[in-house]
């Protein structure tokens, strides 16, 4: 049943945007981890060319993913210096007990599935079959690495 027009007037596209855009984050936060960009702010640095020096990265490319970082919250900036927000300072800096950012093994392995979803569900065949001996002795040691420290954080 529709809903009248009245109770539509407040409706705005706002959550498919955000959802339509999340792939985005994703990949931002993956590249800032694999960059080990937060491990290097623990470690005392601080402007973009330190980081991307640290990194081996353009000081370009990196001012633009710290940017992102700070909109998606992981890090704070002032006067073009940039800091840890607490949820990276706990998760995100490499050697730390509690840090997930091998997780990120985990986007890398499914990645290419999900951006074949339509095809997959038009076919009814997945993207690649991991349920032969072969096929899984690759796939899930792969898959355990990545999301067995996230039964500890």
């Amino acid at each position: 049943m529709r809903e009248k027009p009245e109770h539509q007037t407040n409706v705005t596209p706002q959550k498919i945007i955000e959802d339509l855009w999340a792939a985005r984050a994703t990949q931002a936060l993956v590249t800032g981890i694999e960059l080990d960009v937060f491990t290097h702010i623990s470690a005392g640095k601080h402007t973009v060319k330190e980081i991307a020096r640290a990194a081996k990265a353009s000081d370009d490319g990196m001012e633009r993913l710290l940017d992102a970082l700070v909109g998606l919250g992981y890090l704070n900036k002032k006067k073009n210096r940039y800091g840890l927000k607490p949820i990276a300072e706990k998760f995100l800096i490499s050697g730390k007990d509690s840090y997930i950012g091998d997780f990120t093994y985990e986007t890398r392995l499914t990645w290419d599935g999900w951006s074949r979803l339509t095809e997959v569900i038009r076919s009814g065949r997945p993207v690649e079959r991991v349920d032969s001996e072969e096929s899984g002795r690759e796939f899930f040691p792969k898959l355990v690495s990545a999301i067995f420290p996230l039964s500890f954080s």
